[in-house]
């Protein structure tokens, strides 16, 4: 991609120049060194605005000038509704920690100059899938095409897709919502009801507030920033992930009277999302049983994993001493700080059904 960079830089020499014949005003004062030290000065008249979108030759030379003067890569993407898709694929971007965007567009237009340069990210919106020049649109696939949105495009081109679609379950849902509309994505839950009324209301309003803005979105208003706080997290999640699954993979699964459970509460604080990433880890395994430290106060917390329904039930064992809450259902318990590991296996012992 540097290296891509570096020519296409090269490229927009003879844009300038064209720029430049078309529009002298524009370059009245940047100079032909802007393009080897990048030092050319701006005029009055064209200061550095982030809504300033220009077609053709003027376009390319002004995201190009635009980058290398200020280190910011550009967003633009579709106005009106949003929608899930667009919103996290613009919040992943802008919460990477290893790049700087300062400006989000929300338009109807998207100029060729958008699509063509390696500055713009172009999510959503476009008619174009090209990732080398940013480029993530999906609505040019085949309607029978595999269900892959703004957001997965963004992922595979990170390397980072499969890795996700173990960490995030939302992903898929997502993918099938927003590519085949809400019957397939009633059907991939095997629900009998329509689920178009099921949407968090978190969701909602974060979505109603992103679809306000028309126009240029700024790296200091409320809407970025939670945009960028939001993305960051969902850096740190991939990055805690492979973290944690080396952690996990240490971790001995222990086995008494037919009950497999794993322990991971010498490793995490109770305030430290202790049991984040053990489903994906866990998957297709027999594991019984996690026991890690409670999240809600001091002690323990021990949930029964779905594969032993069947086999556990806590509820046997809420009046145990050692038992400061079991949940009537049978698949949750917290136990008191001042349980060993042995006193936490043999409750177990004493839910079994």
């Amino acid at each position: 991609m540097s290296q891509f960079i570096t020519n296409f830089a090269k490229e927009q020499e003879q844009h300038y120049r064209t720029a430049i014949a078309k529009h002298p005003n524009f370059g009245l004062h940047i100079k032909r060194e802007a393009f080897t030290a990048w030092g050319g000065v701006v005029p009055d008249c064209y200061s550095l605005h982030r809504e300033d979108a220009y077609e053709g030759d003027l376009g390319l030379f002004w995201n190009t000038f635009y980058f290398l003067k200020t280190g910011a890569y550009k967003i633009v993407t579709h106005d009106g509704q949003a929608h899930l898709d667009d919103f996290l694929a613009c919040a992943f971007i802008v919460g990477d920690p290893a790049i700087n965007v300062d400006s989000i567009s929300r338009r109807s237009q998207v100029y060729d100059s958008d699509i063509n340069s390696p500055y713009v990210y172009v999510l959503d919106v476009g008619g174009k899938h090209d990732a080398e020049l940013l480029n993530f649109d999906h609505h040019q696939f085949d309607r029978d095409a595999i269900p892959q949105c703004a957001f997965s495009l963004l992922l595979k081109a990170r390397g980072l897709y499969h890795d996700v679609k173990d960490l995030w379950p939302w992903l898929s849902p997502t993918e099938i919502n927003d590519c085949k509309g809400p019957k397939a994505f009633q059907e991939y839950f095997g629900a009998k009801k329509s689920l178009i009324g099921a949407k968090s209301p978190i969701e909602k309003f974060i979505l109603a507030e992103f679809s306000k803005h028309t126009g240029t979105i700024y790296s200091s208003w409320p809407i970025f920033k939670l945009m960028r706080e939001f993305g960051a997290s969902l850096h740190h999640d991939l990055l805690r992930f492979k973290e944690r699954h080396k952690e996990w993979a240490a971790t001995a699964v222990v086995t008494v009277d037919g009950i497999t459970s794993i322990d991971v509460s010498h490793l995490y604080a109770g305030n430290d999302n202790p049991l984040f990433g053990a489903e994906p880890f866990l998957r297709g395994k027999d594991v019984n049983v996690l026991i890690s430290q409670d999240d809600r106060g001091e002690g323990f917390s021990v949930i029964r994993r779905q594969n032993a329904a069947t086999l556990l039930d806590f509820s046997k064992v809420e009046h145990h001493p050692l038992v400061s809450f079991a949940h009537k259902d049978g698949f949750v318990m917290k136990v008191k700080p001042s349980a060993t590991s042995a006193d936490i296996q043999q409750l177990l012992v004493l839910s079994k059904i």
